[in-house]
């Protein structure tokens, strides 16, 4: 249970969660590595499951929506000294990891098939090739595996039945990344029902702006800022609603390195006031909350986020 803290944070406690509920705040995504908590035949250990359960259950506590994904199994593995990153989009790995990724996601829906709408489940987190490409990958064939992938996630929620038949399911693009190529390359499994499929992709762009990066680094939030967040939201919601699917920002922020927080004020309201015109919500990713104290980090940002959409 250890693995709990290694990011740094205390434990979560329901206190923790009410703290969070209580500002307005009515989503919460539970960012979750199975991994290190599964045998040899990939059944994952009672105790991690159970605590697992367990915060779930303060987020249902607190009247939440609950997004329940796959982390650290996904994404980077190359310098990795912990095992993980073994779910991948590279095409020759796809036969391999669907029996670990359906286990998985059998005993995940199993475990929570009588937990009512407000739970959601997510595939999995920022998948990449193998080869770590967080831009457009080269093997065209990673946007076909992704789309196999996420066919196996929803066939296998729905096998489990009870409320996982008609549980909204989260699917992602490629690094849950917006450009063109990864957009393009997105589709949407089958299902037995219609309209309980959602898309999430991620956002920290401006990548200069929002990101510390050493170099080409931006400070100031200017007319070159909106006008690459107008593209990238405008192309997000043409190409979800050419395949009628709705959509959120499973992630987005910007980190307050260097930044004066009036910068980043902007930036947190200018993007949720476009999030306001096209109606998908957003998950902030870093930052604002203590979670030792229960005191907010950042109340400039949390407020500007509200201001955002008119809250």
């Amino acid at each position: 249970l250890d693995w709990e803290t290694v990011w740094g944070q205390p434990k979560t406690t329901q206190a923790i969660i009410d703290s969070i509920a209580v500002k307005g705040f009515n989503i919460i995504r539970i960012p979750v590595t199975w991994f290190p908590h599964m045998d040899e035949n990939w059944q994952v250990r009672d105790i991690w499951m159970d605590r697992v359960q367990e915060v779930v259950d303060y987020v249902m506590q607190a009247n939440c929506y609950c997004i329940l994904n796959v982390q650290h199994d996904s994404g980077a593995r190359n310098g990795r000294t912990d095992g993980g990153g073994w779910l991948s989009a590279k095409p020759d790995e796809y036969a391999e990891n669907t029996v670990k990724f359906q286990s998985l996601w059998k005993q995940i829906a199993t475990r929570f098939k009588d937990y009512d709408q407000r739970l959601l489940f997510e595939a999995f987190n920022e998948i990449l090739d193998g080869n770590d490409t967080w831009g457009d990958p080269a093997d065209a064939g990673c946007y076909e595996t992704i789309t196999k992938l996420e066919q196996d996630f929803v066939n296998t929620v729905r096998a489990t039945g009870g409320n996982n038949e008609w549980r909204n399911l989260v699917i992602n693009t490629y690094s849950a990344g917006t450009t063109p190529a990864k957009l393009a390359g997105f589709q949407v499994p089958e299902d037995l029902h219609s309209n309980h499929l959602l898309a999430s992709v991620h956002s920290y762009d401006p990548y200069n702006f929002c990101n510390d990066n050493g170099e080409g680094n931006v400070y100031v939030w200017d007319n070159s800022c909106t006008a690459e967040v107008d593209d990238f939201t405008q192309r997000v919601d043409t190409r979800f609603s050419e395949l009628g699917i709705p959509y959120i920002y499973g992630e987005f922020g910007a980190i307050d390195e260097k930044k004066d927080m009036g910068e980043r004020v902007k930036y947190a309201q200018y993007v949720t006031s476009k999030m306001k015109q096209y109606n998908p919500t957003g998950l902030w990713w870093m930052g604002l909350f203590n979670r030792r104290t229960k005191k907010w980090n950042e109340p400039e940002i949390v407020n500007a986020l509200f201001n955002g959409i008119g809250k």
